[in-house]
């Protein structure tokens, strides 16, 4: 997984894109720089068809480029899976 990881960061760099992010478990995904959003997460809940803004434990980001990770709320502009 690490190798994959490492390719798709560095494609993204390679297109200045600053930020990796993904949802999955945080255990698995530290090693490869993948840290919670400390802030609320804005997707569509497909069930209500609602947008809401919550906290995803799931939700991780790495910053690929050295800046950090912009502070306020992620909005997926749709639904979470």
């Amino acid at each position: 997984m690490r190798i994959g990881l490492r390719q798709a960061h560095d494609w993204l760099r390679g297109r200045g894109v600053p930020i990796a992010m993904l949802f999955g478990d945080r255990q698995i995904y530290a090693s490869s720089g993948y840290r919670p959003l400390p802030d609320p997460v804005r997707s569509l809940d497909l069930e209500t068809s609602s947008w809401q803004a919550r906290r995803l434990d799931l939700a991780l980001a790495a910053p690929l480029l050295g800046q950090p990770i912009p502070a306020g709320p992620i909005d997926l502009a749709g639904p979470v899976w």
